[in-house]
C-alpha cells in the first residue's frame, strides 16, 4: 500500500523500530494501495528457514508468517497463551520418587543402580548442576530398560547407603484433527497434510540438529528443559569406562521426550523450568512444526533416531563431508543420525539456507513466495488456503479484519535511503537505525514544536507485527498521551507532562511484579497499561530501570490531543 503525502508507521516487535525526526504538521490520509504493503529492512543477511536453527528477527518474521506452532502468544499478551496446532494449552504435571543405591563411587554416579520397589534403574549420565560433584539440583538420565528419562534431584542422604528424591514433568498436548490442516510450499501447492507425527518428527529433528550456539541449546530452551543441558551433543561423544554415555542413550532420551499416544503429544521436561519459560519457548519459532513428508523429501534426516544401517553403530574413521561437527571417528554405540546431522552446519541443511523459496514450508497464513538475492528483496503472499481462514473481502478490497494480500521486504543498508523512501511515500513500514522499542514494540515520534515536546503514537489501523502473523491495520496520526506521564500531584493521576513526579511514583513501586496464578498479588503491582497509574508504561511485565529510563528519557514531554 504505498503512500502519496501520508507517512506510515508500524513496527515489528522482532526489529523494527521507527524513525525519531522531527516533524511538526502530518499530512491528511490519502487513497491507499490495500493490495500490497511494501517494508524496508536493513542490509541483507543469509536467510535462516529451518526454524531448529534460526535465531535472528529476519527469519522470524518469515517464519512466524508461514509456519505455527502448537500454542501461540495471546496477541500481544505475551504471557498469555493460545491453541493453535494443538486444541488445549497444557497445564504441567508432575511426579516424585524415591530410590535408593549402594553403588555410587565417589561423586560420579554414571553407571550405579538405583531401586524403586521392585523397579531396577541404571543411571547413564548426569549433569553436575553447581558444579560441585553429585548433589541437589543436578540432573539424572535414568533406564529401567523400558524407558530413558531425565531427572532432577530434589533431595539426597546418606553416604554408603544414598536415597534420592527425583522430580519430573510433563505436558500433554492435544493435537488438532479437525478442520484438515495442510502444509504449503512456495508456490501455495499442498505438499503435505499436518497430523502428530509432523510434531514429533520436528520436535526430535531439533534435537538431532542442536546446532551450537542455535536456539535449541541456549538457555532456557529445549536442551536445559528437557536435558538440564546447554552443551549439545558434545557430552555423549566422549564415552567413560563403561561405555556410557553414548549417544545411543541419547537417542533413547531424545525419543522418550517426545512422546506420542494417538493424538496426544507429550513432552517431558527432566528440570524445574518455569511454565512459562517452558511455553515462551513452544511460542518462538524453534516451536514451529514442520512437514516430516516435506523435510524427508528433501533430503533431511529419515526420522529413525536407532537405525545404524548405514554405519553398523559405529561412526566411520572420517565424518562424511557436511555432516556432523562434534562427532568423533570410530565412536561407539553411535546411531547413523549422530555421524550425518549432529550439530550440522547451517549450509548444510537441505531445508534451512533458502536459496529456493519453497523451502519455506508450513501451514501458517502466508506463503513465501519468492527470495530474491540479487535484488535483495523477499515476497510473501496470502495463503488462501489457510486452516484458520479469512474475513470477507470488503467492497474496498480490504479484508474485514485488515490483513492484506502480498507483503513485499526490500533490504536497504543505508538508512537514509530507506528514510528517503518512507517518506515520499515509498514504503510503508522502515526500519530505523534508532533502537529503543517500547511497549510491544509500538515506538513513539517525538515531535518538537518550539520548546515543547510531543508524543505521537499509532492508533488502530494498518499495523504490522511480524510477531503476531496475519495482524494488519490501517493506521493513521494522532496526538495522544505520553506513555510516561503516570502520576502527578494526585498520584496516580496524569498532570499532563512528565516530570519527576512520574519517576518518583515509579521509584515507589519499583520492582513491581504483574500477577501469577497461584501467587500472592504484589502491592506495587498497580494500575493498568496505558492508562494512569501504570507502574509499567514500558510494558514489559515489570517495574524496573528500563521504567525510570523510559520516564527520564521522555522528561517534559507534554500530552495534548490536538495537532501541534
Amino acid at each position: 500500500m504505498k503512500k502519496e503525502s501520508l507517512i506510515l508507521l508500524a513496527v515489528t516487535f522482532c526489529l523494527l523500530i521507527p524513525m525519531l525526526t522531527p516533524m511538526a504538521k502530518v499530512a491528511g490520509q490519502p487513497p491507499i494501495d490495500t493490495s500490497t504493503l511494501w517494508k524496508g529492512k536493513g542490509a541483507w543477511s543469509l536467510l535462516d528457514a529451518d526454524p531448529g536453527v534460526a535465531f535472528a528477527p529476519a527469519d522470524e518474521e518469515l517464519l512466524f508468517n508461514t509456519m505455527q506452532g502448537l500454542i501461540a502468544w495471546n496477541g500481544e499478551l505475551d504471557w498469555e497463551y493460545v491453541p493453535v496446532l494443538a486444541t488445549n494449552v497444557p497445564t504441567l504435571q508432575q511426579t516424585t520418587i524415591t530410590v535408593v543405591s549402594t553403588s555410587v563411587v565417589g561423586l560420579d554416579p554414571t553407571g550405579s543402580r538405583w531401586i524403586r520397589g521392585i523397579t531396577s534403574y541404571i543411571c547413564v549420565g548426569w549433569v553436575d548442576e553447581l558444579p560441585s560433584g553429585f548433589g541437589t539440583n543436578d540432573a539424572m538420565y535414568l533406564t529401567d530398560g523400558i524407558a530413558w528419562r531425565t531427572w532432577t534431584v530434589d533431595a539426597i542422604s546418606g553416604t554408603s547407603t544414598i536415597t534420592l528424591s527425583l522430580w519430573r514433568g510433563w505436558y500433554v498436548f492435544n493435537i488438532r484433527t479437525n478442520p484438515t490442516i495442510n502444509f504449503f510450499d512456495g508456490t501455495g501447492a499442498v505438499v503435505d497434510m499436518f497430523d502428530v507425527d509432523d510434531v514429533k518428527y520436528s520436535m526430535d529433528w531439533y534435537e538431532v540438529t542442536d546446532l551450537t550456539g542455535g536456539p535449541v541449546q541456549s538457555a532456557n530452551s529445549y536442551d536445559e528443559a528437557l536435558f538440564d543441558d546447554t552443551s549439545g551433543h558434545v557430552y555423549w561423544s566422549t564415552p567413560v569406562a563403561g561405555g556410557s554415555p553414548n549417544p545411543m542413550d541419547l537417542a533413547h532420551l531424545i525419543d522418550n521426550a517426545f512422546e506420542v499416544n494417538g493424538n496426544s503429544f507429550t513432552i517431558n521436561v527432566g528440570t524445574h523450568i518455569s511454565d512459562y519459560d517452558f511455553k515462551q519457548i513452544l511460542c518462538n519459532t524453534w516451536g514451529c512444526i514442520s512437514s516430516k513428508t516435506f523435510n524427508i523429501a528433501h533430503g533431511c534426516w529419515n526420522g529413525n533416531l536407532y537405525d545404524t544401517a548405514k554405519y553398523g553403530g559405529t561412526s566411520p574413521p572420517t565424518i562424511p563431508p557436511g555432516g556432523s561437527t562434534i562427532c568423533p571417528p570410530n565412536l561407539p554405540n553411535c546411531p547413523d543420525w549422530y555421524v550425518d546431522w549432529a550439530d550440522c552446519p547451517k549450509i548444510s541443511d537441505p531445508v534451512n539456507r533458502p536459496l529456493s523459496p519453497l523451502i519455506y514450508c508450513g501451514t501458517g497464513p502466508y506463503h513465501v513466495q519468492v527470495v530474491d538475492a540479487v535484488n535483495l528483496r523477499v515476497i510473501m503472499r496470502r495463503n488462501p488456503g489457510f486452516w484458520m481462514g479469512w474475513p470477507a473481502v470488503l467492497p474496498n478490497g480490504v479484508l474485514a479484519n485488515g490483513s492484506i494480500d502480498t507483503v513485499e521486504i526490500d533490504y536497504i543498508s543505508v538508512a537514509a535511503t530507506r528514510t528517503a523512501m518512507f517518506t515520499a511515500g515509498g514504503l510503508d513500514v522502515c526500519a530505523s537505525p534508532t533502537f529503543g522499542v517500547v511497549p510491544w514494540g509500538i515506538k513513539d515520534i517525538k515531535i518538537t514544536t518550539g520548546t515543547d515536546f510531543w508524543c505521537w503514537y499509532w492508533v488502530k489501523g494498518w499495523y504490522y507485527n511480524a510477531k503476531h502473523p496475519g495482524t494488519y491495520y490501517y493506521t493513521m496520526w494522532k496526538a495522544d498521551d505520553c506513555w510516561f506521564d503516570i502520576s502527578g500531584p494526585t498520584q496516580a493521576v496524569s498532570d499532563g507532562v512528565v516530570n519527576m513526579r512520574d519517576i518518583a511514583y515509579l521509584v515507589v513501586h519499583f520492582w513491581g511484579q504483574p500477577p501469577v496464578p497461584g501467587l500472592p498479588v504484589d502491592p506495587k503491582w498497580v494500575g493498568v497499561y496505558g492508562a494512569n497509574g501504570c507502574v509499567d508504561p514500558y510494558g514489559d511485565r515489570k517495574s524496573d530501570t528500563m521504567d525510570i529510563a523510559g520516564a527520564m528519557q521522555h522528561f517534559n514531554h507534554k500530552n495534548n490531543t490536538q495537532t501541534p
